[in-house]
């Protein structure tokens, strides 16, 4: 590796070329990431046959000069060339190998470096650390692949040689936002349209596990997932998706949705529950007793805005009671509220944490309880005649 990153005027031509004496320290680097993603990556291309191998020729970089001459790397290689540009621009710089958390969580009285099976790269501005990885496709400047996040590395630096806990990311980093449309009619089927934008790591993880896929394979996958949200018997059609392959984007979709019965009458009324996207999470922690310790990838939220038209002659007999509960772990609110012939619903859940030993799960299952308790509640509509409308607010 020491030999693979020496010192190179070609680097050095390069990094001053794409960067300013004026830039700001992110600046710099920011543009130095994005000529590190410029390079072809030859680790998510499809593997070829051993004809195609000798028609393209490839020949092995042997530095990180040769990244530039040849225009494609594999991933580690990537990350490497960034090393260097970094270097190049004034900036301390160095490659982390840590524990990939797909596979394992970083064990430090087990002395294999085979635990040690990814690589992120290291960069100090004055006196703060940044963790990069832009040998990982579609992954933008300031994020990292979850799996490599919240775990243990070792940097490969001579000067600076050593352990380093990689941070775990924030929940605004993994962000579900749904914006829905819907109009309610007397026999208790719900249609409209849901705008959803996926920010951070579900962006990323979308992009990744369908970065193999053809267009019709990114549709079905969309389709099958939102409809996963919902009741069985919905159906769901994806109007259109922007940003599949733009790194620094949300990912964003726009889609029909058609629920039958999601209303249910009984006479001259009509329940219907609060929570359209939250049916099918409504088993989580249900067990009074857990045995291991409960495990989520990233910490992340949901955030849901949601109006529904009345059907015509209907209004509104009751709303759910606002909820509000906060703890050191995760938070939740959801209101409600009438605009005319239309209710008004917001959601926000936020989960703060990554790993609960057993010990926690009983402040994690109270808190999903309440959370639960509250995408539950009914809205109760009946004849306009009869009702006085309530505000929630």
């Amino acid at each position: 590796m020491k030999k693979f990153l020496g010192e190179s005027k070609t680097i050095d031509r390069e990094a001053a070329q794409r960067v300013s004496d004026n830039d700001a320290p992110e600046t710099k680097l920011r543009k130095l990431y994005d000529r590190a993603q410029q390079i072809r990556y030859l680790s998510y291309e499809p593997a070829k046959t051993q004809q195609e191998e000798k028609r393209q020729n490839l020949r092995d970089n042997k530095s990180v000069a040769d990244i530039l001459k040849h225009g494609y790397a594999s991933a580690n290689e990537i990350n490497l060339l960034f090393v260097a540009l970094a270097r190049a621009a004034g900036f301390e710089a160095a490659p982390v190998m840590v524990a990939d958390r797909h596979r394992n969580f970083f064990t430090s009285n087990l002395l294999d470096e085979r635990q040690l099976d990814a690589m992120v790269v290291w960069v100090r501005v004055g006196t703060k650390d940044y963790y990069f990885d832009p040998a990982s496709r579609y992954c933008p400047f300031n994020l990292l692949p979850w799996f490599e996040t919240a775990t243990t590395g070792i940097r490969v630096d001579k000067n600076s040689p050593g352990l380093v806990e990689i941070p775990a990311p924030q929940s605004d980093q993994a962000m579900i936002e749904r914006k829905g449309s819907f109009e309610l009619d007397n026999d208790g089927n719900l249609q409209g349209n849901v705008h959803v934008r996926f920010t951070g790591q579900e962006a990323l993880d979308r992009r990744l596990e369908n970065s193999e896929s053809d267009e019709a394979g990114r549709r079905k996958e969309m389709e099958d997932e939102v409809k996963g949200w919902l009741p069985t018997g919905s159906t769901v059609e994806l109007k259109g998706v922007s940003n599949w392959k733009e790194s620094g984007e949300s990912l964003d979709a726009d889609l029909t949705l058609k629920i039958p019965r999601f209303a249910t009458s009984t006479g001259r009324r009509l329940l219907l529950s609060s929570g359209a996207f939250q049916v099918n999470e409504r088993h989580a922690f249900q067990s009074a007793k857990r045995v291991h310790p409960v495990y989520f990838r990233y910490p992340y939220q949901e955030v849901d805005e949601i109006s529904l038209r009345l059907p015509p002659g209907r209004k509104v007999a009751s709303l759910p009671n606002p909820r509000v509960q906060n703890s050191s772990f995760a938070s939740y609110e959801a209101t409600s509220r009438t605009q005319g012939d239309t209710v008004e619903l917001k959601r926000k859940l936020v989960i703060n944490g990554i790993l609960f030993p057993v010990a926690y799960y009983p402040a994690l299952r109270l808190f999903f309880n309440t959370v639960r308790a509250g995408d539950e509640q009914q809205i109760v509509l009946e004849n306009a005649t009869t009702a006085q409308v309530p505000q929630h607010n």
